[in-house]
């Protein structure tokens, strides 16, 4: 069985997102669930999609949106992990059977880009989406554009009961990753200090984090407002880099530590920024590289960044979403990751909109709604 609803298609690179009221989409089949979208975050992946940035290739109509969270309203056979009437985040997809979802680390997941990008579902079909009697495709296994996402249950996790779906979307991705870059990467101690360069979801969730782990952190970015709002909502320290060459970043970082930081995390994907840091980051140091780096070059092994310092690239945050999201949600009861003072609600229809809000840096984190009441 299946029915109609409203989903946003993409028909390819560099083309308008266009509203569509008769996407079919089938009921889910065992180990899925059928979700009701009530929100879905925005970040940099949307766009970059839209306009080919990363190279990845996307098969095409396809129906994008990968921070989707709402409510269950059907469940496959044999499904007991989840009911109607469930309140879910729904984050990046998994196997479950490969060496690494085996042992544990399922954000390393080796069919990931079948079923993130590829259009493939678990069952090795185009997905649950159509229209007109051809494939729509699915992106992350989830395609929150729409109004509704049958979805496999690895890709969602359980929310309390009285957690406000409105603003649950956008714990799926880039809060995620920045949380678990810190949480079960860069792990700081009491006290340690964490530098932070990047002002954006990932940026504040690796502040959090830090902050609720008994850290101290400094964050870096060019944006003197961006910073303000740190400085607002838990950063001990923030520096200004704009106009600084990667010396004078690292030296001015030191000067802020009291002589080095024990952990980093590097979200903006800028090489400058990625040196800077390094060159206040302690010996021992963990350094967790968050954003895509299309380049870096370091020319002394001892003198410039590298020695006896460790560095991770991280999908995901690295960790689990059955893991950091139920902390993320603690935490944001606790008044420790106040992440909705960065959202920005835009209806479903205003996406564009919303896209370019958040590309040109007007808007923090978009969030979008079916009901804006």
């Amino acid at each position: 069985m299946s029915k109609k609803m409203k989903a946003a298609i993409l028909d390819g690179f560099h083309q308008d997102f266009h509203w569509e009221d008769d996407v079919e989409i089938a009921d889910p089949r065992a180990n899925e669930i059928q979700v009701k979208i009530v929100s879905c975050g925005l970040c940099h992946t949307e766009r970059a999609e839209q306009v080919n940035l990363w190279g990845l290739g996307l098969p095409f109509p396809i129906v994008l949106g990968h921070e989707g969270a709402g409510k269950v309203v059907q469940v496959g056979p044999g499904v007991t992990k989840f009911k109607v009437g469930d309140k879910v985040a729904m984050s990046t997809p998994w196997c479950g059977t490969c060496a690494a979802c085996s042992s544990g680390q399922q954000w390393a997941c080796e069919h990931v880009d079948d079923l993130e990008i590829r259009g493939v579902d678990y069952y090795g079909t185009p997905g649950p989406l159509s229209r007109n009697g051809k494939p729509v495709y699915t992106f992350f296994n989830q395609s929150a554009l729409a109004e509704y996402s049958t979805i496999h249950i690895n890709n969602c996790t359980k929310l309390p009961d009285d957690f406000d779906l409105r603003i649950a979307g956008p714990l799926g991705c880039g809060f995620r990753t920045g949380a678990g870059s810190i949480y079960n990467v860069v792990k700081p101690k009491l006290n340690d200090w964490v530098i932070i360069t990047g002002t954006g979801a990932v940026g504040f969730g690796a502040l959090w984090t830090a902050k609720a782990m008994g850290a101290k952190v400094v964050m870096v970015d060019i944006l003197q407002n961006r910073l303000d709002i740190a400085m607002e909502l838990g950063a001990d320290a923030a520096l200004n880099s704009k106009g600084m060459t990667a010396d004078e970043m690292g030296e001015a970082l030191n000067d802020i530590t009291g002589g080095g930081a024990q952990g980093m995390a590097e979200c903006t994907g800028q090489g400058i920024c990625y040196k800077g840091g390094m060159k206040a980051l302690k010996m021992g140091g963990r350094c967790a590289s968050v954003a895509f780096i299309n380049e870096l070059n370091f020319e002394y092994f001892t003198t410039e960044c590298q020695d006896c310092k460790n560095v991770q690239f991280i999908r995901m945050g690295n960790v689990e979403g059955d893991t950091i999201i139920p902390i993320m949600a603690e935490l944001y009861k606790r008044g420790m990751f106040p992440f909705d003072k960065l959202i920005k609600f835009y209806h479903f229809t205003e996406l564009e909109q919303a896209m370019e809000d958040a590309h040109t840096g007007v808007t923090i984190k978009p969030v979008l709604l079916w009901d804006m009441d």
